[in-house]
């Protein structure tokens, strides 16, 4: 619903303040990392346009009301995802954990080291970039170390640069963990 929320308020908006010469209206699909903006872009719908205004709903402020401010307002975000994988399973039994590799240890270690070292020790306070993990999948017994960890989440940041150090920070975070954990 915030979706149509948001061309709606598109289309009243260039009612009310359009004039004369033309107004191209793209409506960004896939806008939360599936590269939407590039599709758009490579329509060649955006050719000779002169300026470009983007509208998000956002349930900071009150209804009716409207916030701008130059240069970027909304992050990139990348996904991550991953599978960790031990030594478990039917094996794996609680009473004999060093006849294994628990999965759930390493992927631990590893996401407590993203949030502590990139997030709260290398990363500049002024140079805004968020990293989530949102899932943390593994096991089914309470008993028994899993042969697997399934993780995921996002990352997120203003600038292409920070993006980049970002990745190659948590790719190598993962490297080390999976090197020295196992």
């Amino acid at each position: 619903m915030i979706h149509l929320n948001k061309q709606v308020i598109w289309l009243i908006s260039c009612q009310l303040v359009y004039k004369q010469g033309t107004v191209v209206l793209a409506f960004q699909l896939a806008e939360e990392g599936g590269g939407g903006a590039k599709k758009v872009i490579n329509t060649g719908a955006l050719q000779n346009v002169g300026a470009i205004f983007r509208i998000h709903v956002n349930a900071r402020y009150t209804m009716g009301s409207v916030a701008t401010r130059s240069g970027p307002v909304m992050v990139a975000a990348r996904f991550i995802e991953s599978i960790i994988t031990g030594k478990g399973g039917e094996s794996g039994y609680a009473t004999i954990p060093q006849h294994t590799i628990d999965p759930i240890f390493v992927t631990s270690n590893f996401v407590v080291s993203l949030q502590h070292l990139i997030v709260s020790r290398e990363v500049d306070p002024l140079d805004s970039q968020v990293l989530t993990v949102g899932k943390f999948q593994g096991g089914g017994a309470l008993n028994i170390i899993p042969d697997s960890v399934s993780i995921g989440g996002t990352f997120r940041s203003f600038s292409k640069e920070s993006t980049i150090q970002l990745k190659q920070r948590i790719d190598e975070i993962y490297l080390l963990k999976a090197s020295s954990d196992c």
